[in-house]
């Protein structure tokens, strides 16, 4: 059971860190996740796209400064699940990966105001459109954020195994260890008018999708204790 949840944790803890836009192009750099020379290809996943599994073997991290960060990270969790029963174990994990969904989510929404700030610029035909969209965007997924960011202070306020300041610390390692991992790849945004009118037509999907990682996080701890009660 501790060892499902921890792995789950460590999964969700990377996700942000290859989320992107389907109008960057993504250089991996020497010594990163791909472990060989720079390549820069054309990135086309959805937002919300799985990352690759995670395990507990840092020892496969080649970047040391990624490795360092990986377990001590790694090492929060097992502290922590050490001192937890079987339902607190899992309220834990409920609110580490709600959180990683809504930190993936302002990552995703940071990619594509910067995907919509090079269509503007270098297509001034197309600015208004883009902006105009990105817009509707934003508006759509802010109340969501704002359900999903109450749902999780509301959980941590409702136990009292960890204190809200080592849950805040908790978050800012799970933060470091995904800006850094996305550092690693340097995100180019393709900006011809190709690229930015296929841009236009996933703003649907790319909003209805992160939209759905919000709602996730309300409905996640009470069908977990629903399936506790039964």
């Amino acid at each position: 059971m501790m060892r499902r949840l921890y792995l789950g944790l460590l999964a969700f803890a990377a996700v942000a860190a290859y989320a992107t836009v389907p109008v960057y192009a993504v250089t991996a750099h020497s010594g990163s996740a791909s472990g060989g020379e720079d390549a820069t290809v054309q990135a086309e996943p959805d937002e919300g796209e799985d990352a690759p599994s995670s395990t507990d073997d840092t020892e496969n991290i080649d970047d040391p400064v990624a490795k360092a960060k990986a377990k001590a990270l790694n090492a929060k969790y097992v502290s922590v699940l050490a001192n937890l029963d079987t339902q607190e174990a899992q309220h834990f994990a409920i609110v580490v990966v709600n959180q990683n969904l809504i930190s993936t989510v302002k990552a995703v929404e940071e990619d594509v105001a910067h995907a919509v700030a090079g269509c503007a610029e270098n297509n001034k035909g197309m600015a208004d459109a883009v902006n105009g969209r990105f817009s509707v965007w934003k508006e759509a997924v802010r109340g969501p954020m704002g359900e999903a960011e109450s749902n999780v202070n509301n959980m941590i306020l409702a136990q009292d195994y960890l204190s809200k300041e080592d849950f805040s610390d908790l978050f800012g390692l799970i933060d470091d260890v995904r800006k850094y991992n996305s550092s690693r790849f340097e995100k180019t945004p393709v900006t011809t008018p190709e690229a930015c009118e296929f841009m236009l037509t996933k703003m649907d999907e790319t909003e209805n999708q992160m939209i759905g990682m919000l709602r996730a996080t309300l409905a996640s701890y009470p069908s977990a204790q629903k399936k506790n009660q039964d």
